[in-house]
């Protein structure tokens, strides 16, 4: 699930470490978490916080296999994501996705996110293989 993301192995975390992630996630300058529901029921998360004064950054994911590629990502970063982004005060929203999660390029195209080739930044996964991130702007 998390190879797409620049992770074939997977996160190996435990529960103790990810409830660490996420209380220091939430103590972040304008931080938010907010469940994705579909007729009250859970199927994803939209994390974000203030990343510099004036940009938000996020992680939206849609954990339930049988919503995915439905438009449900689509339509929380084209109708919840500048909601969320101006009531912080953001003049642009930031993201870094896996140049080679083209299906994350495309999402984030549709909703008009324009690359910046500025930011571009690599990191290693636990195989060992490098991976190159696109760095990817909305401006509001």
């Amino acid at each position: 699930m998390m190879a797409p993301v620049g992770f074939p192995e997977g996160i190996s975390k435990t529960t103790d470490q990810i409830a660490a992630t996420v209380a220091r996630d939430m103590a972040r300058p304008g931080a938010g978490w907010d469940i994705i529901l579909l007729d009250d029921r859970p199927i994803g998360e939209f994390i974000y916080s203030m990343k510099t004064s004036d940009a938000l950054t996020f992680d939206i994911t849609i954990g339930d296999f049988s919503c995915q590629q439905n438009g449900f990502g689509s339509q929380v970063l084209r109708e919840h994501l500048p909601i969320v982004a101006r009531a912080q005060g953001a003049k642009h929203v930031v993201i870094e996705v896996d140049a080679a999660n083209e299906v994350a390029l495309h999402v984030y195209a549709k909703v008009s996110f324009k690359q910046d080739p500025h930011q571009a930044v690599s990191w290693r996964d636990s195989r060992g293989q490098i991976h190159e991130a696109v760095a990817l702007v909305l401006s509001l």
